[in-house]
């Protein structure tokens, strides 16, 4: 009767175990599924802080007034660019990741089409040798809403210098945007004081994505924003933004 007993108990145990697993495996798929269903509602709100209607609606105007004033030409290539914009912007919605040469090659067109209705800012963007701008991988629409925020929100009547760099930091990707306007600081406290000025900059989202994407691909990122005014230098305003990302190549 001993050997039908410990047999029991091995069938028992080895049964407790695979329900165990069991469970832990539902466990893990669930949670995978809550952080996919996270990480597209803050990729959509990601696509319409691109897709704003204010910026659509003021690209559209401009290019209207070009073709009043009869400058045709010029009304065809930035309709032509503006077009192109949104194609790339709703490819870019469907990948959770693309390459350097994409994302600086996108950040390019936007700038430009910015500057149909602002031309007091300066854009540029810089690159060490040593990243392979078609193999290193990035999520998209990450960096763009600090862009807009340094266009719309720092200037205050300033014209305004943007920067934009790479590099690459052991294994991290180190993504640095920088510009000379007012500082966030300034930027939130008037924020309070002119509502209009409330327009989503997408900021909260892009901690969100960071936050589930280390999640969901370990990628150990990170976002700091710096106001320049908090190092008490005279004369020196601006806002640093860095992004730390996992080093990503197209093995992901």
């Amino acid at each position: 009767m001993a050997v039908p007993c410990f047999l029991f108990s091995i069938i028992c145990l080895i049964a407790l175990i695979a329900i165990g697993a069991y469970r832990y495996r539902i466990k893990q798929i669930r949670a995978k599924a809550n952080i996919d269903k996270k990480l597209a509602q803050t990729e959509m709100k990601a696509l319409h802080a691109q897709m704003n209607p204010h910026f659509i609606s003021n690209s559209l105007n401009s290019i209207r007034e070009m073709i009043l004033n009869d400058e045709n030409k010029d009304a065809s290539r930035y309709l032509t660019k503006f077009a192109h914009l949104i194609r790339i912007t709703l490819e870019h919605s469907l990948m959770h990741f693309v390459s350097l040469r994409n994302t600086m090659d996108y950040l390019n067109r936007y700038a430009e089409m910015e500057m149909i209705r602002n031309s007091k800012f300066t854009f540029r963007q810089h690159v060490t040798d040593d990243l392979p701008l078609d193999e290193v991988l990035l999520p998209p629409m990450l960096i763009q809403p600090f862009i807009e925020n340094s266009i719309w929100h720092g200037a205050n009547n300033k014209f305004i210098d943007i920067s934009v760099s790479f590099s690459q930091e052991n294994d991290q990707l180190v993504c640095v945007i920088e510009d000379n306007g007012i500082g966030i600081n300034q930027s939130l406290e008037l924020k309070k004081r002119m509502p209009e000025l409330q327009r989503s900059i997408g900021i909260e989202n892009i901690r969100n994505r960071i936050q589930l994407l280390n999640e969901k691909y370990d990628m150990k990122s990170s976002i700091s924003i710096e106001d320049k005014s908090d190092r008490h230098i005279d004369g020196i305003t601006g806002t640093i933004v860095t992004i730390k990302l996992k080093l990503q190549n197209r093995d992901i």
